[in-house]
């Protein structure tokens, strides 16, 4: 392990694999290709459906299609494929990616009494990279309207203070693990973790009294809720208090530190808002909800039928039917007694959701099921697979996953989330959309400027060639000289990233034409302005056609004649030839100008073609394709562009893994570009690896690690004393990071460590890594001892801290460079010029050097 870790770093080739995405996501194309249908993935014999002794006799005449599926067949023929354009991105629950792209200041409920529910902890306009002194509390939660989504009026006149609606169905404790929440007494569970946060700020004068009334006003707050009365005069009243806080937001602005706690105190105390209220609107903390009565067995019999559709016919369809349990389930749907399929089918729904988050598909499998039919269809099982959910044991899930922050504590909520999203009730919908917006968040968040785009630009050279054409019938033939310049445009929309590539052409010719016994030499010149709109999409770029604007001017330079020798008709024919020339010369110039603009247009969409099939490549192989080996493809969840930058926002997560759920921090107002990750994204990846509850060799253990993430093999000759000791990974979050206090933190659990003849067990590793900034370089260099946490003597402390010092060693730090600022030389003025960590994000920028900053706005100044 020592070795492996040390050299090979599993951890930060994923954020290399995310500063990729960074660059690629505003420069690599979408490959719009017909594909044939993949082949099925073979479940392996424990992702088998219902075992024979627990298949119901009723369905037993279905036997052979629960069964483990064949080998696999060949690939359907290209006749049963459907064109990729008619494909969409995964639609994970009821919420459509487009929901949560537009983004509006707005109140949650009706009336006088308004909480505001925000989609992102910030305004995403990317012209707000700090907030101003005097920002509204808008600023900080806002809410996405939902097409299709229960308004508020709706959900007022339809919620009780008392449960209005009980169920039969599965309770959260029944199946989610709930033993690792802490027993409360009653229904309410106070916000610890909010109370915590704040603590600090108690014993400060300019908060000193805000918080002593947000304190009282929670503590009434949860003797209302438990006794089952209406919430929402208290839930103003706290939400009149978070509006207060703006203006202490304002005095505390000077103190940058402080400053930054609050604001993420502020977001904390809008994040329960909004769910609090989402509770007392789906009937309080007793209604149980998405039972199994609110399924909507219309709506999955219509998605299989959909799902029927689009596999068509054939052995490879007949396979996928076999995988995703198409028959077992249709069998269901139809059954005359209700009660039974019920129950049948939330445990067929949780064994194929076993089988297909546990497989690794290729990519075209993968883009099969992103297809709007199977993704619907998944998404219904995954209502299925889900226990019912009561609004206490969320509240309790919810307050946990505040208080850790971990993806075997996120676990629970999201499923909670996934049963909601599809059930038929309103409020259940409504509360998954609260969930979704505040603990499934975007944890990817780029924005990159119109400046650096161009400086990105490709620099063409100037091309010289003949020219032999043909104008008004007559051959034309000499030279020409063009000079092209490509850039960039930005395409202001609040709803797409969109940018048009720009292409300006300045063509000189010296030309002639033989017009009978008259030659005729031409100076031309032509400049031409041609657009390409682009759209990045989260498959690529989407390019329109080229459009182009051309002005074009022909001058007569000479006229010569076979007769020039013979004096008086020489001349007279000169004149005529001239004459006729001057009347044809627009006809001639607008058939020039049209002849121009075809063979630029030609040259740029080969030109872009090429370009964007090649960079579409890279995409799908170099961030795609590993993301997805890992259940981690990039979920859209958002994009903006202004007249100076695009923003986009996405999501890395496996259907049950979180996303971000506290503020960001923010780039300079000046940054040509900035990337912020949230510390989500890296351990959802370091839970895909698969390490809970493994045992390994130290040896195993770098071989799994190279093959996982595709690393060369260690050329060192550096022997590992320890590549025989065996290390069992505890059975939740194996390995985590957390970025707080401007510290990088890597949490290794061990079960059992064992290298004969010691042995240690139920212990935690962690070390604390400081970032730097040199050479235009980020990097890593742990600080202090490696901590170990657990029972355990001084004598073991000293032998395990000797072990994990070579592992996380002082003497090699991590490196993390943004290559293209050395790859390109028009960017070798710019810098790394932010570096945080906090409260979970980790964000970079990249800007001018400070002196040329400096000089630059010296500049803009003195033009002033």
């Amino acid at each position: 392990m020592t070795t492996s870790l040390q050299r090979n770093e599993p951890t930060w080739p994923f954020l290399l694999v995310l500063i990729a995405l960074f660059i690629l996501s505003v420069t690599s194309p979408r490959a719009w290709r017909v594909v044939e249908r993949p082949d099925p993935p073979i479940p392996g014999d424990n992702q088998s459906t219902f075992a024979e002794a627990d298949r119901p006799p009723r369905v037993e005449r279905r036997q052979n299609l629960a069964t483990t599926s064949p080998a696999l067949p060949p690939p359907l023929a290209s006749t049963e494929s459907l064109p990729a354009a008619q494909r969409s991105s995964r639609n994970e629950g009821a919420l459509q990616p487009a929901e949560v792209q537009h983004q509006v200041a707005a109140d949650m409920a009706h009336g006088p009494s308004l909480l505001q529910f925000p989609p992102d902890p910030e305004r995403e306009a990317p012209c707000l990279e700090s907030i101003p002194d005097e920002r509204p509390m808008a600023g900080l939660a806002e809410e996405t309207h939902v097409t299709g989504a229960p308004n508020s009026e709706d959900l007022a006149l339809h919620a009780d203070p008392s449960p209005s609606e009980h169920g039969h169905g599965n309770t959260m404790e029944a199946q989610d693990g709930s033993s690792d929440v802490p027993p409360q007494h009653g229904l309410w569970t106070p916000p610890t973790s909010l109370l915590a946060m704040l603590e600090p700020f108690a014993q400060r004068e300019e908060t000193r009294g805000w918080v002593s009334e947000v304190r009282e006003k929670i503590n009434e707050l949860g003797q209302d809720f438990e006794a089952g009365k209406n919430v929402l005069p208290v839930l103003q009243e706290i939400y009149a208090l978070a509006q207060q806080s703006s203006s202490i937001q304002t005095q505390l602005d000077p103190q940058p530190d402080l400053a930054a706690d609050f604001r993420q105190v502020r977001y904390a105390l809008i994040r329960r808002l909004s769910l609090w209220k989402a509770i007392q609107l789906a009937g309080g903390l007793q209604a149980e909800l998405a039972t199994t009565q609110n399924g909507d067995w219309a709506r999955l019999e219509k998605t299989l039928n959909a799902v029927e559709h689009r596999l068509g016919t054939g052995s490879t369809a007949q396979a996928w039917r076999e995988f995703l349990n198409i028959e077992p389930v249709k069998t269901l749907v139809q059954s005359e007694s209700p009660s039974e399929a019920e129950r049948q089918l939330t445990e067929l729904a949780a064994r194929t959701l076993e089988r297909i988050d546990d497989h690794t598909f290729t990519e075209d499998q993968q883009a099969l099921l992103d297809e709007q039919p199977l993704a619907e269809y998944v998404a219904e099982l995954r209502f299925w697979a889900a226990p019912a959910v009561q609004a206490a044991s969320l509240l309790q899930r919810v307050e946990n996953f505040e208080s850790k922050a971990t993806n075997s504590a996120a676990e629970p909520l999201v499923r909670a989330y996934h049963r909601l999203a599809r059930s038929s009730q309103d409020r259940a919908r409504w509360l998954a959309r609260c969930l979704d917006l505040l603990y499934r968040n975007a944890n990817v968040r780029i924005a990159i400027t119109e400046e650096l785009l161009n400086r990105l630009a490709p620099e063409r050279p100037a091309d010289e060639r003949p020219v032999a054409d043909v104008i008004l019938n007559r051959p034309v033939y000499g030279s020409s000289y063009a000079e092209t310049k490509v850039g960039f445009r930005l395409i202001p929309d609040p709803l797409r990233a969109r940018v048009a590539l720009t292409v300006r052409g300045h063509v000189t010719s010296l030309t002639y034409a033989n017009a009978g016994p008259a030659t005729i030499w031409n100076d031309g010149c032509a400049e031409y302005v041609a657009e390409k709109d682009v759209e990045i999409t989260p498959h690529g770029l989407v390019a329109s056609p080229a459009v182009i604007d051309v002005q074009n001017s022909v001058r007569i330079r000479d006229v010569a004649t076979t007769l020039d020798s013979i004096p008086v008709l020489g001349f007279l024919t000169q004149e005529v030839a001239r004459q006729q020339a001057v009347r044809q010369r627009l006809e001639a110039s607008e058939e020039a100008r049209w002849k121009v603009a075809a063979q630029a247009l030609r040259e740029i969409e080969n030109e872009t073609e090429t370009q964007f099939s090649r960079l579409n490549q890279r995409w799908r192989e170099e961030v795609l394709a590993p993301l997805r080996r890992f259940h981690l493809a990039p979920t859209w969840l958002g994009a903006q562009t202004t007249e100076d930058r695009i923003v986009l926002r996405v999501r890395l997560a496996a259907p049950f893994q979180p996303g971000g759920h506290t503020l960001r921090p923010f780039a300079p107002a000046d940054a040509l570009a900035s990337c912020q990750i949230h510390q989500s994204a890296i351990n959802n990846f370091l839970q895909r690896l698969g390490l809970e509850g493994k045992t390994y060799t130290v040896a195993e253990l770098q071989s799994k690690l190279r093959e996982k993430l595709h690393l060369p093999e260690d050329d060192s000759r550096e022997e590992n004393p320890h590549a025989d000791a065996r290390i069992t990974f505890a059975s939740r979050d194996a390995a985590r990071v957390e970025f707080v206090q401007g510290k990088l933190i890597i949490t290794l659990a061990v079960a059992e460590l064992s290298s004969p003849p010691n042995r240690w067990q139920d212990f935690q590793v962690r070390a604390l890594y400081r970032p730097e900034i040199h050479n235009d370089r980020i990097q890593f260099i742990r600080e202090g001892v490696v901590q170990l946490v657990g029972p355990m003597d001084m004598r073991s402390q000293i032998a395990l801290r000797s072990v994990f010092s070579r592992t996380f060693s002082k003497d090699k730090p991590w490196e993390v460079s943004p290559g293209f600022l050395q790859r390109h030389e028009n960017l070798t003025d710019l810098t790394v010029t932010q570096l945080v960590l906090e409260d979970g994000w980790l964000g970079f920028a990249v800007g001018r050097r400070p002196a040329m900053a400096a000089t630059q706005r010296g500049d803009d100044h003195s033009r002033h």
